[in-house]
């Protein structure tokens, strides 16, 4: 079926021995879904290269469930008219989609949805580009999952990957996205990111990371744009600070685990009522919540040099 027009391609629970190739093809939607593969077994690859899948308001591709024993590869000028839908789906060979194109129409609605997808790989990258959002609840990737060079134009959050798991987790997005990114309770052995390409808001509490790509040539400059990467969660939590802290401390950069600490409980300062405000403010002043002890020897310090000049103007007077 390469090459081919076709009004749809519907096979839910069906088994093929081989690859399926809809490479090249144009597949409408004829009122329902484009492409149909739910619960599918496939024991090749799913080449849908250069295919346009042409469903407006219904799903182009919905394949919750399917179970691959290749790779499914949506590349080379792949379009979707529609939702593209792998909920559930188990692909070992990976998901490819470098330089796709799914449209719904509205930035509200949801062009790509995989939740508790497993796959070796995810490349949504190089050029792949969505007006919708993307949701990847719970996902488990071996390797990388990719948004590298990607351009995510979904209004609220963008991209949903809460409870994600993935072995590398790649955020350098063409441009900012358009809504917020959510990584709530997500780990992922590695992270690569910029901050030219920060959403405005993300969702930060519960992530963990073994490795953070740095932000800047100096230590200095990377944690704070670290710190300022934290500020872009809509409120205070403190165990993304714990975290980042955690990183800086496996890597041997202790002050500025400190520095990150300190911040945190600032950070904490400004959501407590005017006497927790006023006691951190001074715990802040004299000792910097103790991760900057060094203070304390300046207090003791000036208030020995004042006594010893108070003193030193007092002229006793001798008892008669």
């Amino acid at each position: 079926v390469v090459d081919c027009t076709l009004p749809g391609f519907r096979a839910p629970t069906a088994r093929f021995g081989g690859r399926l190739d809809l490479r090249r093809s144009t597949i409408g939607g004829d009122g329902q879904h484009a492409l149909e593969l739910v619960h599918a077994d496939i024991a090749g690859a799913l080449r849908l290269d250069g295919a346009r899948l042409i469903a407006p308001g219904r799903m182009a591709v919905d394949a919750g469930g399917l179970v691959m024993r290749g790779g499914v590869f949506c590349e080379d000028g792949f379009v979707a008219e529609g939702e593209v839908s792998f909920p559930g789906a188990e692909l070992p060979g990976g998901l490819w989609m470098r330089g796709a194109r799914i449209t719904v129409g509205s930035p509200d609605a949801f062009a790509f949805q995989g939740d508790m997808l497993k796959a070796s790989t995810v490349r949504l990258s190089r050029g792949f580009t969505t007006d919708g959002r993307i949701r990847l609840r719970s996902v488990r990737i071996e390797d990388l999952l990719t948004f590298d060079d990607a351009e995510l134009l979904g209004s609220g959050t963008s991209l949903m990957c809460v409870g994600m798991q993935a072995g590398a987790l790649d955020l350098r997005f063409r441009y900012r996205p358009a809504g917020g990114v959510n990584l709530r309770t997500a780990h992922a052995d590695r992270i690569q990111d910029h901050p030219s390409t920060w959403p405005t808001t993300l969702g930060l509490d519960g992530l963990t990371y073994g490795w953070l790509g740095d932000t800047a040539p100096s230590r200095r400059e990377d944690v704070e744009n670290r710190l300022a990467w934290l500020r872009h969660q809509p409120v205070y939590v403190p165990q993304p600070y714990e975290q980042l802290a955690s990183h800086y401390r496996r890597c041997g950069h202790e002050d500025e685990a400190r520095r990150v600490l300190l911040v945190r409980e600032r950070s904490r300062r400004a959501t407590l009522g005017p006497a927790g405000r006023a006691w951190g403010w001074l715990l802040d002043s004299t000792v910097g919540y103790g991760y900057r002890p060094w203070i304390a020897g300046i207090w003791l310090a000036l208030l020995t040099l004042i006594g010893s000049l108070v003193f030193a103007g007092h002229n006793p007077v001798a008892n008669t």
